[in-house]
């Protein structure tokens, strides 16, 4: 099993952004540990250490995960890319982001994503 990767508290502050991307704050949570109902109606369970698993094995340097809106089948339109994925003080899992379109954070920040 991999090191554990460090826990940050979910108003961690996300790097500067660059080139005009908007900023959006550190620590976004995107997966809770618990219970999950899935589209066929199962059940599923996820642990602080599966999603500590998780968190450990991203690698923005293989390949960064793109920000999108919903599950779409292309993983496009891209809005931004994940910078680091870990799990915060709530056990929950998380993620920094950077390269963030300003209109997509904007939308974030207004909860309306």
């Amino acid at each position: 099993m991999a090191s554990q990767a460090p826990t940050a508290p979910a108003n961690a502050p996300a790097a500067a952004p660059a080139d005009g991307a908007a900023a959006l704050p550190g620590g976004i949570e995107i997966f809770r540990a618990g219970t999950h109902r899935d589209d066929a109606g199962n059940t599923h369970t996820f642990t602080r250490a599966q999603l500590q698993e998780l968190a450990d094995s991203y690698n923005a340097a293989l390949r960064e995960a793109p920000l999108t809106v919903g599950h779409p089948k292309d993983n496009l339109p891209a809005y931004g890319w994940v910078q680091r994925v870990f799990v915060n003080e709530a056990g929950n899992l998380a993620v920094d982001a950077h390269q963030v379109d300003a209109a997509f954070a904007e939308m974030v920040k207004a909860g309306r994503l």
